[in-house]
């Protein structure tokens, strides 16, 4: 699910909220525990965020490691996720 965020500070409140709402949700990087359930995970795309690394998180989408992509100005347009 992509989600168009406002600016960096909405980015963070919408995480904050789907941490809230699913406990185990936590951002893609994160590492998990031996035998510990995959989680939900979000990545956070911004202007900043490198090409080679929007590829990845693309990538991780569409194969359904990543459920939630918070993005600001970045995948607007021409992007199939």
């Amino acid at each position: 699910m992509l989600i168009t965020c406002a600016g960096t500070k909405h980015i963070k409140q919408i995480a904050e909220v789907l941490r809230e709402i699913d406990g185990d949700c936590c951002e893609y990087t994160d590492l998990v525990q031996d035998g510990a359930p995959d989680p939900v995970r979000y990545a956070i795309v911004t202007e900043a965020t490198k090409a080679l690394e929007r590829k990845e998180i693309k990538r991780l989408c569409n194969i359904g490691k990543i459920k939630y992509v918070l993005q600001v100005g970045a995948w607007v347009v021409g992007v199939n996720i």
